[in-house]
């Protein structure tokens, strides 16, 4: 769906849904927290929701339902893999291993590029251990993000390839 295709009242509508975003950022106010997966894939997964109901008024897609169900399943693996206990927003926290995942693929990459391009690399790439959090939940949410992207393509996929199915039967059958 394209923005020019949109009524006018459609373009009202996402813009109060673009204006509530902004109102939770502005509540939460802590990067740390709106980043966090559990936060960002809720508010992700909600944000689907209220997209269908307001801007798709009287019908719901069943690709936008696909994503907001694959949101819902990141958000239970993000509380299975972090938990929700106060130690998940400290320092410690299982997210800093995917931040510590992340720095030594980059790490690796950089090394592999110094010996394509033949200069040495002495040094060893790594975050500061207070960005590592943060750097964790970027890598969760990028990989929630994608994952709901990715469903929510194979939903519309599979939705066109059975409506070619049936559209084969029918004149198949005639």
């Amino acid at each position: 769906m394209h923005l020019n295709r949109l009524s006018t009242s459609a373009m009202m509508r996402l813009s109060l849904l673009a204006a509530l975003n902004m109102f939770v950022a502005r509540m939460v106010d802590h990067s740390m927290v709106l980043l966090h997966p559990v936060v960002f894939l809720s508010v992700v997964t909600i944000d689907l929701g209220l997209y269908a109901v307001m801007v798709y008024s009287g019908t719901l897609n069943r690709t936008l339902i696909a994503m907001m169900i694959a949101g819902l399943a990141g958000v239970l693996a993000s509380i299975a893999f972090g938990g929700l206990g106060p130690s998940t927003f400290t320092y410690g926290s299982s997210y800093e291993g995917l931040a510590r995942i992340a720095e030594d693929l980059i790490d690796r990459s950089l090394k592999l590029w110094a010996i394509v391009r033949g200069d040495g690399l002495s040094t060893r790439f790594a975050f500061a251990w207070y960005e590592r959090p943060r750097v964790g939940y970027l890598v969760a949410d990028v990989l929630g993000a994608i994952t709901i992207v990715i469903v929510g393509l194979l939903a519309r996929v599979v939705r066109a390839r059975s409506r070619e199915k049936t559209a084969d039967d029918a004149t198949s059958a005639s």
